[in-house]
């Protein structure tokens, strides 16, 4: 009897997830999850792949971890500057004193001399940022030349209005993309498994999003079982003029996306059902906020009998990458909040209170006529939970409270250990970055997400239960 196989397909803008269901066909037993481990040039296993192609020096294209050696040379290619310490242009206040006492100005004034060294200090200030946006510019400049031939972010200008650049269409990087990683799974289960992948998208464009990421996945599967009939060395070892002839944009069929058992789902919605699968949220509203690298996806969300109903979400299309590129940071594994451009921060948090606050403002809207009703949602919207998830989530300066919702969270490893989960002791560990993609490898029988009107919020039974008690207990208070 075989196993029913469900791919969890969270292509990400830094790096992309995969996680794969087996359920026994005929229900029996429940289901396995395991996540794909990739080696790394050194032949180390790492959860996740980063999201980039590399055109070699032969025009054949690597998918992945960057080869140094293989990469495509770029002429002008320079070294990189060193950039200039803080304290190579700094000098105290007792250094200058010094300096000047030796001088024929020792006879000034205190104040004077005061005003002789802070004016020194600034002089040296300015020559140290000076030299510093000088390195910043030469080196932006070589990294740019140097890796020119390096494609990274396709996934994020695909999905998002992100400026494009490349002498290669994002849509086309993104078909070739996942053509390699259905390689991958085809080498490893066959045909026969379903994919259902994620799409950063908000409510109102979740049609158009998910009519253009079918078609691209489609795309990618007729490369590889038609054109080049699952032979990935043949698809690797093909120069990249050749790749772009061999490239069809499949149009859009039902038909065709049945065929191939492709689902797609906001990565919002997918983020939710790790959370929801087991009971382990409470009643009332809730939001999940997942940072990733190119957006940061949020659910407003109430529960009904562990079932989630959502009633609105949003894809911004800022992440920690927007953080680390205009703060001009090449590594975010040791990532520190004074890293960050104050300035940056501050807005990345207010977007995400504004968009909140808008949906506070319109429930409010909704419910003022009632004094009843308008009471019942202050009290449903105290004291909320927040759930981060996604690799922003790992930073602790990244989390906290927005609006009403003040009880911050975290995927917390002991939702998963009741599932049946490969390698867990690993795993777990990584589960906030793995979340989405575990949520994209539960089956599902559709992806036709049908979102609850917001005036309706009061009307499950189980939200009515959960508000009338908080509602009887405080006017009992108030007796």
């Amino acid at each position: 009897m075989a196993d029913v196989i469900t791919v969890g397909l969270d292509f990400g803008t830094h790096q992309t997830k995969i996680c794969v269901q087996r359920k026994p066909d005929e229900g029996m037993g429940r289901p396995i999850y395991e996540f794909l481990t990739f080696k790394d040039l050194k032949g180390e296993k790492h959860y996740a792949i980063p999201s980039v192609i590399q055109r070699n020096d032969d025009d054949t294209l690597s998918y992945g971890f960057v080869d140094e050696e293989l990469i495509k040379k770029t002429d002008g290619d320079t070294i990189l500057y060193e950039l200039p310490k803080p304290m190579e242009y700094n000098v105290s206040a007792f250094d200058l004193y010094e300096q000047y006492s030796t001088t024929e100005d020792m006879d000034e004034s205190l104040d004077v001399l005061n005003t002789m060294i802070t004016a020194r200090k600034a002089q040296l200030q300015n020559r140290y940022e000076h030299k510093l946006r000088q390195a910043k510019e030469h080196n932006a400049e070589v990294y740019g030349l140097k890796y020119r031939h390096l494609y990274r972010y396709f996934k994020q200008a695909t999905f998002s209005e992100r400026t494009w650049d490349k002498d290669i269409d994002p849509d086309i990087l993104s078909i070739w993309y996942l053509a390699y990683l259905i390689f991958k799974l085809e080498d490893l289960y066959g045909q026969d498994f379903a994919i259902q992948m994620g799409i950063p998208t908000d409510d109102n464009d979740l049609r158009l999003k998910k009519w253009k990421a079918v078609r691209i996945l489609m795309s990618a599967y007729r490369l590889v079982e038609e054109v080049f009939e699952n032979d990935l060395s043949a698809f690797l070892s093909t120069r990249i003029t050749d790749l772009l002839g061999k490239t069809v944009y499949v149009e859009y069929s039902e038909e065709k996306k049945d065929e191939y058992f492709i689902k797609v789902f906001p990565e919002a919605y997918a983020g939710l059902m790790p959370l929801t699968t087991r009971g382990k949220l409470t009643d009332g509203m809730s939001l999940t906020i997942d940072i990733g690298g190119g957006t940061t996806d949020i659910s407003f969300f109430t529960i009904n009998n562990n079932e989630p109903l959502i009633y609105k979400y949003w894809s911004i299309p800022k992440g920690l990458n927007y953080l680390t590129e205009n703060s001009g940071i090449k590594d975010t594994r040791k990532l520190e909040e004074k890293d960050i451009d104050e300035n940056l921060l501050l807005l990345f948090k207010q977007d995400i209170i504004n968009h909140v606050g808008m949906l506070t403002t319109k429930l409010y809207r909704l419910f003022s006529a009632s004094s009843l009703y308008k009471a019942k949602l202050t009290n449903a919207l105290t004291d909320r939970v927040v759930i981060y998830a996604g690799g922003g989530s790992t930073f602790d300066f990244l989390l906290s409270s927005v609006g009403t919702f003040t009880d911050v969270k975290d995927i917390d490893p002991e939702y998963w250990r009741e599932e049946r989960i490969v390698n867990p002791e690993k795993v777990l560990k990584l589960c906030p970055i793995l979340n989405t993609a575990y949520g994209l490898s539960i089956e599902a029988e559709t992806d036709d997400i049908q979102l609850k009107p917001l005036d309706s919020i009061f009307d499950s039974e189980s939200f009515r239960e959960h508000t009338n008690k908080t509602f009887n207990y405080i006017d009992k208070d108030m007796v």
